[in-house]
């Protein structure tokens, strides 16, 4: 069993003026990809070290495994790191490297060499264990990391932002390197990044923070589609979700959300939903993906493009409304002949309401 708890955790820095993480509560189950992701100085990668034991924590109780270990060192918690800067030994080939931490432990030499070998058949490593590091690529660098933690056969792995200095193509191969690293393993990941592509693809469960706060944790489908308020709404999805501000307003059995000259009649599952907020303003989200062109005003949005992005198989159309900024997504075959005045059209089934004081979702 490799499960972590957190249980009202606080961390506190310059003895106790600086709180970064004011009340932590969730719990990581055995053989979880659970990714950590936020904006800078969220607290994501706190939150990892006092996983790890490299931060103490101020307040509160952490369990690994059902044992409380707020006290037990850092060796001593079965647990391995992957960082970002690969923290490699210059001067060590992939061999030496992977085998350093079992040396120290005074691991006899035959075990040591059957576990290399074998993470490094996993990671396709075996033609470069007599490579030094710096004659390797980025990407074979980080799975030498990953094979140095793998043959200490730990409890959880910790991976810190570890593929923040790839490049974009590197980046898309080792996520599903990582991914299927954690299905052979059958162990606890636990992985932090700014980026909410990688947390969308990779993980089990996906833990949003914001100012050392969990806005919601949850599996990336649910996050994506049942977004707990604005914070999540805005941060889960790339471009990211459209916030307009509107009246609802109830014309005959309609309920209609009124902005900017625009009406759109909501849908009765929805109305139901939305009956205390008549004739009060609410803020509707909308993703650019859940846009398509329209061939009139009925029921769309009548737009004046300011940019439009051809990224291959879709098309960024950039346009405001009351001075706001919007975008809209659509596929590129659908690419539009003129670029004065289009029709947006939301999918209504889709439209996401917030409270506008609580920021809250309302209804999906």
């Amino acid at each position: 069993m490799s499960s972590i708890e957190f249980r009202n955790v606080n961390k506190t820095f310059d003895g106790g003026k600086v709180t970064v993480i004011p009340n932590l509560s969730f719990e990581i189950k055995d053989k979880e990809f659970v990714v950590l992701v936020g904006p800078s100085g969220c607290g994501k990668s706190t939150t990892l070290r006092m996983i790890a034991g490299l931060e103490e924590i101020s307040g509160g109780e952490l369990y690994i495994d059902g044992t409380l270990v707020n006290n037990v060192a850092p060796k001593d918690r079965n647990i391995a790191m992957v960082f970002q800067s690969y923290a490699l030994y210059p001067h060590m080939t992939v061999y030496k490297n992977m085998a350093f931490a079992l040396k120290l432990k005074k691991t006899p030499k035959k075990e040591i060499d059957e576990k290399v070998m074998w993470a490094a058949k996993i990671l396709d490593l075996e033609p470069y264990l007599n490579r030094k590091p710096r004659a390797l690529s980025g990407g074979q660098r980080q799975r030498v990391a990953l094979g140095r933690a793998m043959v200490r056969n730990p409890k959880v792995f910790l991976l810190d932002e570890p593929l923040s200095n790839l490049d974009a193509k590197l980046r898309t191969e080792m996520r599903s390197q990582i991914s299927l690293l954690h299905k052979r393993l059958e162990t606890t990941f636990v992985y932090v990044t700014h980026d909410q592509t990688e947390a969308l693809t990779m993980a089990d469960r996906i833990v949003v923070m914001d100012k050392g706060i969990i806005q919601q944790f949850d599996t990336p489908e649910k996050l994506y589609s049942e977004p707990a308020n604005l914070f999540v709404a805005g941060f889960i999805g790339s471009p990211q979700m459209n916030f307009i501000e509107a009246d609802l307003t109830r014309r005959g059995n309609n309920l209609k959300a009124v902005f900017n000259g625009n009406e759109i009649i909501i849908p009765e599952e929805k109305a139901r939903k939305l009956s205390s907020y008549e004739n009060k303003s609410v803020i509707i989200g909308i993703r650019p993906e859940d846009f398509s062109l329209a061939k009139n005003g009925k029921d769309s949005i009548e737009i004046e493009p300011e940019i439009t992005e051809m990224t291959g198989s879709e098309i960024n159309i950039y346009f405001r409304l009351d001075g706001n900024r919007y975008i809209a997504k659509i596929k590129s075959d659908l690419k539009p002949d003129s670029l004065r005045t289009l029709y947006l059209k939301p999918d209504i089934r889709k439209l996401h309401f917030f409270d506008a004081s609580t920021t809250r979702a309302i209804v999906h």
